[in-house]
């Protein structure tokens, strides 16, 4: 519903209504003035005739008083006759009013319409003249009132004012109730939910029509959802920066204690022990490197923009994944680095550096004692290879356009709240807290941030014996 158009229909109909009463009343009006004039011609005739009769008589006008009672006293609701002698002047009226209005009339005037039967809507005349031999002495009008006619022509007026005025209230009544509903109504929530948001309080209106203030409710609606949206971001990045402001504190402590006691028992014995320092040194890079996690995940959050170049994709992956293989197997692990690449791609190749260097890192430190480290890289003309399963597989069947990435090491099964919670910034799970390999640091975190800038997605597996990590890039070529 338009309220506009609605307000232009019912204006519209208002001037309609007059119209169209009128038009009913109008043809009313003229089909019983047709009916009347059948049903009262010959009537009027008979009196016409009758008053006729003693009006063309000479001898009449000789003598003014012997008009005096010339109309009968059961016509005399019916008829009026005006007498004028020759000049226009009237010498009898049986309406007084008449002589009061025409107490003359010119010649012209006089003899117009004579010996013609005048049929109009409120009477039927008849006017003629008198003769004394060659001379006219003088000229009678005789007057038939229509009172029947005039009185159903009242009556129709007077349904049609009813039916207008009928109408009138019936719109009115309607518009109230219009207005009550589509306007009134719908402004006082808005203004109670206006209210309501000063106060902090985020008040929902139902949405309505299409109309305006529909629109209006649909607009504050997305406003209130977009600010409860900001709020809420706001809410939970001030809980994260606390978490943050803890967890580092936390994890800045322990290094710090380290490398306080191993100062402090050097300082006591006088004696500088390699062993001691090499652990100083050892602590204060870790605290270096959760420092640079740190400067670089703020800098992605607060929307750092990337290096983004289309590059090839085996040129690109060669270059990133070199020396890998020998990383995993210092450690003691089986590396397995499976690339099937072709095409171009749009990406920060220094950013998707430190995202594999993040992944293949952890990879490493979580992987089980003698496991396998595999690096997979797959564009959608190559079929994922069988180690995956078929849940994996069967997710990533519409891969058109997409690159996938994936590092996966055997590891022990997490439950799905910690793979929630697995890329939050400093996270351990209850029953690892406080022990090592129960913290994934920030890693995480920027690896999804840097993801999340180029388009895609970071997905998290947990196996039975296994933990697998993908990551899926749109192709530029």
């Amino acid at each position: 519903m338009n309220i506009k158009r609605s307000i232009m229909g019912s204006y519209i109909v208002v001037v309609l209504i007059p119209i169209i009463i009128a038009a009913i009343s109008g043809t009313m009006i003229i089909n019983v003035n047709k009916e009347a004039k059948v049903k009262e011609y010959s009537s009027n005739t008979i009196l016409i005739e009758k008053y006729s009769d003693k009006l063309s008589n000479p001898d009449l006008y000789k003598d003014k008083e012997s008009f005096d009672d010339l109309i009968e006293v059961e016509d005399r609701e019916l008829v009026d006759i005006l007498i004028y002698n020759y000049q226009g002047e009237i010498i009898y009226s049986s309406d007084d009013n008449n002589i009061a209005e025409w107490s003359s009339i010119p010649k012209s005037k006089l003899l117009q319409g004579l010996y013609e039967r005048n049929y109009r809507m409120s009477d039927d005349s008849m006017k003629e003249a008198v003769f004394d031999g060659d001379r006219i002495v003088g000229i009678y009008e005789i007057i038939i009132h229509r009172v029947h006619f005039v009185n159903e022509i009242n009556n129709i007026i007077m349904i049609g004012l009813a039916f207008f005025i009928a109408s009138i209230i019936l719109i009115l009544l309607f518009a109230n109730k219009f207005t009550e509903k589509w306007i009134n109504k719908p402004i006082q929530q808005i203004v109670y939910a206006m209210n309501e948001f000063a106060n902090e309080r985020y008040v929902k209106i139902n949405s309505r029509g299409d109309d305006e203030i529909g629109e209006i409710i649909d607009n504050f609606n997305s406003m209130r959802d977009e600010i409860m949206e900001k709020n809420y971001q706001l809410i939970k990045d001030h809980a994260e920066r606390d978490y943050m402001v803890m967890a580092i504190s936390h994890d800045l402590k322990t290094p710090l204690t380290a490398i306080r006691t191993n100062v402090e028992l050097m300082r006591t014995t006088g004696k500088c022990d390699i062993g001691r320092l090499d652990g100083v040194l050892e602590k204060c890079d870790h605290m270096k490197n959760m420092l640079n996690d740190l400067m670089n995940y703020n800098m992605l959050q607060s929307g750092a923009e990337l290096n983004l170049a289309v590059v090839d994709g085996v040129e690109a992956m060669d270059t990133i994944l070199f020396g890998y293989k020998d990383l995993i197997e210092a450690e003691n692990l089986k590396p397995n680095i499976d690339i099937h690449i072709e095409g171009f791609y749009e990406m920060d190749v220094e950013q998707i550096d430190r995202v594999m260097g993040n992944l293949v890192t952890n990879a490493v430190k979580y992987c089980k004692k003698g496991g396998t480290v595999t690096i997979g890289v797959y564009s959608e003309e190559y079929e994922l290879p069988d180690y995956l399963s078929e849940d994996i597989k069967s997710h990533y069947a519409d891969r058109k356009g997409k690159l996938l990435i994936f590092i996966r090491n055997n590891a022990e099964k997490m439950s799905d709240n910690i793979i929630k919670k697995i890329a939050y910034p400093f996270y351990k799970s209850d029953k690892s807290r406080g022990k090592e390999q129960g913290s994934m640091g920030l890693g995480l975190s920027i690896v999804v941030l840097i993801i999340d800038k180029h388009g895609g997605d970071v997905d998290f597996y947990s196996e039975e014996d296994n933990l697998t990590i993908i990551i899926s890039l749109d192709r530029k070529i």
